[in-house]
């Protein structure tokens, strides 16, 4: 038995009937093409934006999950006496690609007579140095100097769009 084709006989017969029919029923046939030419055009819309969507999707998802960890160890585990060997356990999981330890809060920022809020995140400056997204995102002027001078230093890294919003340049300061 062979496989069944796109379109029987029956359906290329009805369809031709109506794309090509007489000429007092020339209503119809328009109807008929006018309704084919617009099927069409919506299934390509609908496919080409599934497309664009799905590669949206993916991009946002990479970025995301490049700067927000996929999960959160928090506790006694990771903040104890035994924090490093907490740390290298989790590092050698099978399937961990990273593991930073990292503080996070919320707070106020205020920059030229603006005040916004955001969340704050301290890390080591090896481990800010090490975070691909980083790499690819910052100067590497800004991630050398990043953790230099007495206490650490007092440079921070914030990102494009809370600059944006508080009018700020690199070397503006700010204050939490």
């Amino acid at each position: 038995m062979t496989p069944a084709g796109p379109f029987s006989a029956w359906e290329l017969g009805l369809a031709l009937r109506y794309l090509r029919a007489k000429r007092r029923e020339g209503g119809v046939a328009l109807i008929a093409i006018i309704s084919f030419v617009g099927i069409m055009l919506a299934v390509a819309v609908l496919i080409s934006v599934m497309s664009i969507m799905g590669g949206f999707r993916a991009e946002l998802m990479g970025r995301i999950l490049d700067f927000n960890g996929h999960m959160y160890v928090q506790g006694e585990a990771i903040n104890g006496p035994d924090r490093a060997e907490a740390l290298a356990r989790i590092r050698d999981t099978p399937g961990i690609a990273s593991a930073t330890p990292m503080v996070e809060n919320q707070t106020a920022i205020r920059a030229r007579g603006q005040v916004l809020g955001a969340i704050v995140r301290g890390m080591t400056p090896e481990d800010v140095r090490a975070q691909p997204f980083l790499q690819e995102s910052v100067p590497a002027e800004a991630l050398a100097a990043f953790g230099a001078g007495r206490f650490g230093g007092n440079g921070v890294i914030i990102g494009q769009a809370l600059a944006d919003s508080l009018g700020l340049r690199p070397g503006d300061a700010l204050t939490f």
